[in-house]
């Protein structure tokens, strides 16, 4: 499957990640062992290997979802995308179009009940599909979602209790132990390795690209309009916005702003991919390349060994994508 294209990198506050193109069916990947976790069985006892999920899901595991306000806890995946740092009114942080698919992605998995959502695969092929001509033709992506947290104090304020390594609610708590966040994301949503050639694009407000839990929708919009390069676009009668592009071998931005009907405006920079016939990839966006193997394991057939490898392309990024380390730290944080 095909996934929306990353932007050039950002040029402050950089820190390395690692994006895996596993060209294998089968990888176990080496992650923090668990205190106290069930075991997995392994050959010749090896130690088990938990992905991210596994190990939130036993961390949290004995919680009463039913006490989340939201039905969504964040702290349950990954939340590479740093979601709850978008949810103030006025300007927010940039974004692009991989951020917005990974923001939809943790939401999606964060979700406790699940039905009637939008797979992110469906979301994956109504963007690969929009359009006859992806180059010049783009649906806006619009998601408003309110979800959970757990408090800094959760354990502290004694709001959840800790036990063999796991999350307990405590009886008869003064307060809730979660925090909420409705956050906000705008961006244009490009199908894979789309360059934005100069001329005219058109960007379509579309009821399958608003994604909310708060009720938001088509009919919540009042307006949204794009800048770029001083020129302001806004969309008229649900026809599509035009703007007029020129390709360049510089990262550039369209600043992307969207009324609501209850007068909240939300103003978003987002980050285009660019074209250039010559562009040569650095080290920092993508031109080295590492090789990663995971953990052999038997396959089931009790001789020899088979070790999943695949290519690592190094990226500079900003604080749109949040570190595994200090991911890692949060949910760990009261272990």
């Amino acid at each position: 499957m095909k996934k929306p294209q990353l932007p050039p990198p950002f040029l402050s506050n950089l820190f390395l990640i690692f994006l895996f193109i596993f060209q294998a069916s089968v990888l176990m990947a080496q992650k923090p062992s668990i205190p106290n976790a069930p075991a997995i069985a392994a050959p010749n006892n090896t130690p088990p290997t938990l992905t991210y999920a596994q190990q939130a899901e036993f961390f949290l595991g004995p919680l009463d979802k039913s006490q989340i306000p939201t039905g969504i806890l964040y702290d349950a995946v990954f939340t590479a995308s740093d979601l709850d740092l978008y949810s103030d009114t006025g300007t927010l942080p940039a974004t692009n179009s991989l951020h917005f698919f990974q923001a939809y992605n943790e939401m999606y998995n964060a979700t406790f009940q699940k039905q009637g959502l939008k797979t992110p695969n469906e979301l994956e092929n109504q963007i690969d599909n929009f359009h006859p001509d992806p180059v010049y033709h783009h649906p806006l992506g619009i998601m408003q979602y309110r979800f959970s947290q757990l408090r800094d104090d959760a354990v502290s304020a004694n709001l959840i209790r800790v036990q063999d390594g796991q999350y307990y609610d405590v009886v008869g708590r003064p307060s809730s132990p979660y925090t909420t966040t409705t956050s906000f994301l705008v961006s244009p949503l490009f199908v894979e390795n789309t360059k934005l050639y100069s001329g005219r694009h058109y960007f379509y407000v579309d009821s399958r690209f608003v994604l909310s839990n708060t009720g938001l929708s088509v009919n919540s919009i009042q307006s949204v309009s794009i800048n770029y390069n001083g020129t302001v676009t806004t969309q008229s009668a649900g026809t599509p916005m035009q703007v007029d592009i020129q390709a360049s071998d510089q990262e550039q931005t369209l600043t992307l702003t969207v009324t609501l009907t209850n007068g909240t405006s939300y103003v978003e920079p987002v980050i285009i991919p660019w074209f250039d016939p010559n562009y040569v990839p650095t080290s920092c966006d993508g031109g080295t390349k590492i090789t990663v193997q995971g953990d052999w394991f038997d396959g089931g057939y009790g001789t020899g060994g088979y070790a999943a490898e695949g290519t690592a392309y190094i990226l500079c990024r900003s604080k749109l994508l949040r570190t595994a380390a200090s991911q890692a730290n949060r949910l760990f944080r009261w272990i």
